[in-house]
């Protein structure tokens, strides 16, 4: 465990945005929560929970403790006669480097997951999803510390209420739950999920009863690398915005007027809509607030194109959310957590 006072937080959000927390204590294993939490010198004050900081916007500096979940281990539990494999996840792990792991392993269930940056504990948060799979697909449960009770709890999928990129954790007013581990139901007999537009395409060259995970995992990194802007590059925190689900009624409208609007099913009577298409459409590609950016490689990307302060991002995010409605009618929603 380490504590520090006054600490920069540009090196631990992947839009390198500068801001300060009053104290951070990074954790390396789960026992050393606990006794973060008790410390009378921290006990009361505000706590922000952060992992590797890739879906995050620090407007400002944060007044309280920041608890960098940083503990290790990935374990196969279980193999069961019908080739479900149980998969048990430190909250510390990068959830990229777990998902090559598991490819190379054979196991299918997360490759269509593949370069999503972040560490493992923060996947349920927000039921990351791309390329037609979600991590609901494969969670099969959470171990998590609740910090105003000093009591831990697993919660099942079902308990952990996920839908499109929200669950029980991101909805709690409170804050405070605090993730330490996952459980995976993993496939040794998987089959690829080829239906997302360009998947097929980019596995061309293949079989498709040849086609394994670890093929899988490379096919969506590469199509990722080729679409979106690498953080380590380019700053960044990926997706700035949720796609919007609106009813089918207000989807058919905005076909009428656009056709080439993009609209997939999204449950009975509604549609989702690529937040993407709409800021493109508006011309929001380059457009910038001081040293933040709407990306030219991707319009759902906002980036720091170098000095960009929180303040910036947050104005560009609010200049786009405007835009996009008085043209469409549409409210984009952030996805990363504004603190």
């Amino acid at each position: 465990m380490r504590l520090a006072a006054d600490a920069d937080l540009a090196p631990f959000n992947t839009l390198r945005i500068p801001a300060r927390a009053r104290v951070m204590a990074q954790v390396d294993h789960w026992y050393e929560i606990e006794r973060v939490l008790s410390d009378p010198r921290l006990r009361d004050l505000p706590c922000l929970v952060l992992g590797e900081g890739s879906n995050v916007l620090f407007r400002d500096d944060y007044p309280g403790l920041v608890l960098r979940i940083a503990n290790r281990g990935r374990d196969v539990l279980d193999v069961g006669a019908d080739g479900r494999v149980l998969v048990r996840v430190a909250a510390g792990e990068n959830w990229h480097g777990l998902v090559l792991w598991t490819a190379s392993r054979g196991l299918w269930g997360i490759e269509n997951l593949a370069l999503i940056p972040g560490t493992c504990g923060a996947a349920p948060i927000q039921n990351i999803g791309a390329y037609g799979a979600q991590l609901s697909d494969s969670l099969v449960s959470v171990r998590a510390l609740d910090r105003t009770r000093g009591t831990w709890r697993d919660f099942d999928a079902q308990a952990c209420r996920l839908g499109y990129r929200t669950s029980r954790f991101r909805e709690d007013p409170d804050n405070r739950w605090c993730i330490t581990e996952i459980l995976l139901a993993l496939e040794t007999d998987g089959r690829p999920r080829l239906g997302y537009p360009g998947v097929a395409a980019s596995l061309d060259a293949l079989e498709a009863e040849t086609i394994g995970p670890a093929d899988m995992a490379a096919a969506i990194s590469g199509i990722r690398q080729r679409k979106l802007p690498n953080p380590r590059v380019t700053p960044n925190c990926g997706s700035f915005f949720k796609n919007p689900v609106v009813a089918a009624a207000t989807a058919e409208q905005l076909r009428g007027r656009s056709p080439s609007c993009p609209c997939h099913p999204a449950g009975e009577g509604l549609v989702k809509l690529s937040a993407a298409w709409l800021i493109d459409q508006c011309g929001l590609k380059g457009q910038r607030v001081g040293g933040a950016a709407v990306s030219d490689r991707h319009a759902l990307v906002l980036i720091n194109s170098g000095g960009a302060t929180g303040k910036d991002v947050w104005q560009l995010a609010l200049d786009v959310q405007a835009r996009v409605f008085d043209r469409f009618g549409i409210r984009l929603e952030p996805e990363p957590q504004i603190v």
